[in-house]
């Protein structure tokens, strides 16, 4: 088995099954952009994709979480030198245009591979820490409008350092060096769609 996190969006998240497009996929991890996508109006479900026992999925409203993420990715392309290049600045606009043609009610993040491969389901902690994560953001843009941000408000916020730590690999490659092409991706490995 892989070790992927995926992203859906549906219009009813309790089929069964469930009718949902595919939005993105994440080898290794559940990327911290997916985290913002569930952070509005979040509950934990049981997974779409397989048969379980305990929830592994987490729903939440796709008009909330869209907006925090291009709150999120607005505030790093201004406030961060390291992330105003080129292939980070095209991935922000591919951001938007993906998310503002999406039109659905929710969005459902899949971690059941990562979950399996693990033997730990985390997903209980992660979902305590999301409204944690997207107060974290309204405060950061909420101060940005304001015109109280700087550089070292977002650089000092915990989600953005999960934000940056994923994208660079822990160090492991240079920010100039993320490759962002496809990470909005219709066509999963697991097809949710009737």
């Amino acid at each position: 088995m892989a070790n992927r996190s995926f992203i859906y969006t549906t219009d009813d998240h309790q089929q069964n099954p469930v009718d949902a497009s595919g939005l993105s996929e994440y080898e290794n991890e559940v990327h911290p952009l997916y985290l913002l996508m569930v952070a509005g109006e979040s509950q934990m479900i049981l997974s779409n994709v397989i048969e379980e026992a305990d929830k592994t999925a987490i729903c939440g409203s796709f008009e909330e979480g869209k907006e925090l993420v291009l709150k999120f990715l607005e505030l790093v392309s201004i406030y961060d030198e390291s992330y105003r290049i080129d292939s980070f600045m095209d991935f922000v606009e591919e951001t938007k245009e993906v998310l503002n043609q999406r039109k659905a009610k929710y969005v459902i993040l899949e971690n059941f591979e990562i979950v399996q491969l693990s033997g730990t389901n985390f997903v209980p902690d992660t979902f305590r820490e999301l409204k944690e994560i997207k107060q974290e953001v309204e405060e950061l843009y909420a101060k940005h409008l304001a015109g109280n941000l700087s550089a070292e408000d977002i650089q000092g916020s915990g989600f953005y350092n999960d934000f940056d730590d994923t994208c660079i690999e822990w160090g492991e490659i240079d920010r100039q060096d993320i490759d962002w092409t496809d990470f909005w991706n219709e066509t999963l490995y697991h097809n949710l769609q009737k």
